[in-house]
């Protein structure tokens, strides 16, 4: 038996996500927006079964009053072929003024397929801007929003700084092909105003989710971590609580269950850099 997903995502009321043991990333919260993710346990324990035959998918709840229902499920059986990823072409910040509104393009930010159109490479995103908004043809983006290389090519995705003057800001993604090809996980840098050199060597981004939670939150970075980097967890009155070793991935699963609710602070230290995050933790 493969176990897919376990309890993963407590707050979440939709599962809609692939399962592909070749995802850039493991499980990702909320599981919504078709996003592709590694199971738990990997597939790769099926090769050599038969494809033909009855196959069962099998949903359980931890709660008789927690019920849900199956809309569609399918599975994909592959052969021996060589997918092709996307590969980045153009990424370079973004530069503005402060309180300045701009188009991202593709001069800045482009990726390509040997065997996919514009249109076929979506961007996922995996944290948002922390100083401004990031807009398609107008609309607020968040987390878990999309677009494609199409729309960037369309002078459709765009940035509005909003708060704080002369800071570098951004956003992380990853880009899917729709043909099981995977690019990620990058981060996009954006610099507001006046930023030093060492300023930008010194920032350090990474995505937190789900934000508020109700104790397992995820961190997603644009590298892999070693096994020196920590994370620290720190009350408001600047009392330490929680120190967790990092695991030799890009992506962090850290349970904070056992913490009551209220606002904490997620403190990262990476290869000497750090950075900060508030953390609202409700429902426990």
């Amino acid at each position: 038996m493969i176990n897919l997903l376990n309890y993963n995502c407590g707050i979440s009321t939709e599962i809609n996500c692939q399962f592909d043991d070749a995802a850039p990333n493991g499980i990702y919260c909320p599981p919504t927006n078709n996003v592709a993710m590694r199971p738990n346990t990997k597939l790769a324990l099926l090769n050599g079964e038969n494809v033909k035959g009855e196959w069962n998918l099998e949903q359980q709840t931890k709660t008789s009053y927690r019920g849900g229902v199956m809309v569609e499920y399918s599975i994909e059986y592959c052969a021996d072929i060589i997918v092709k990823n996307p590969f980045v072409v153009n990424n370079i910040a973004l530069r503005l003024d402060n309180l300045q509104s701009r188009e991202i393009p593709s001069s800045l930010l482009e990726v390509k397929d040997d065997d996919n159109v514009a249109a076929e490479l979506k961007f996922t995103l995996m944290s948002i801007p922390t100083y401004g908004d990031l807009k398609l043809k107008g609309n607020l983006l968040t987390y878990g929003s999309t677009f494609t290389q199409a729309d960037i090519d369309s002078g459709n995705l765009s940035y509005s700084h909003t708060a704080a003057p002369n800071v570098t800001d951004g956003f992380i993604f990853n880009v899917q092909d729709g043909a099981g090809g995977f690019y990620g996980v990058d981060l996009f840098k954006i610099i507001v105003g006046t930023v030093s050199s060492k300023d930008l060597a010194d920032e350090l981004h990474f995505g937190l989710f789900p934000n508020p939670t109700d104790g397992e939150i995820h961190l997603i970075f644009p590298q892999s971590l070693s096994e020196k980097d920590r994370i620290q967890i720190f009350r408001l009155d600047g009392v330490e609580i929680k120190t967790f070793q990092c695991e030799k991935s890009s992506t962090q699963t850290l349970d904070l269950s056992d913490l009551t609710d209220g606002i904490y602070i997620v403190n990262v230290q990476v290869n000497g850099k750090k950075a900060q995050k508030k953390l609202i933790i409700s429902g426990n």
